[in-house]
């Protein structure tokens, strides 16, 4: 980190948002960048990040969107469709299995959203198979 950056843990209180920009990492020196650290509330330890975007608060809204992002592509590759197995190298055919496997996984999604909906609503579908007396 920059060397004139604080010493010890930054940010020091929840709330607070620092950032440090331009700044160089590593002894390469690579950047320039931003670095960002936030200690919300409800955390025990401050968040940061490093970015390149100039827009800091898009930068964090998008870390904020990392959880989901990480799920749909563990359910893509590991736990869920397999992708990872298909050894699939032609961008085409990868694509399309990509885009199969995307639609599959919205149908999944609405599926359990449906069941949920029906099973707290007591709802029944169009066909009448849920909730129907």
């Amino acid at each position: 980190m920059d060397s004139n950056a604080p010493s010890g843990r930054w940010p020091r209180d929840r709330g607070e948002l620092l950032a440090v920009r331009p700044a160089w990492l590593t002894a390469e020196q690579y950047g320039p960048v931003s670095i960002l650290a936030i200690w919300e509330a409800g955390y025990e330890e401050p968040l940061y990040l490093v970015t390149n975007m100039a827009d800091l608060k898009a930068a964090l809204a998008l870390y904020r969107k990392r959880a989901h992002i990480e799920t749909f592509f563990s359910d893509q590759k590991s736990r869920g469709f397999h992708i990872h197995k298909s050894h699939l190298s032609d961008p085409k055919r990868l694509t399309r299995l990509l885009i199969a496997s995307c639609l599959a996984y919205l149908w999944v999604v609405y599926c359990i959203w449906g069941c949920a909906r029906c099973t707290t609503t007591g709802e029944s579908d169009s066909i009448g198979r849920i909730g129907a007396t």
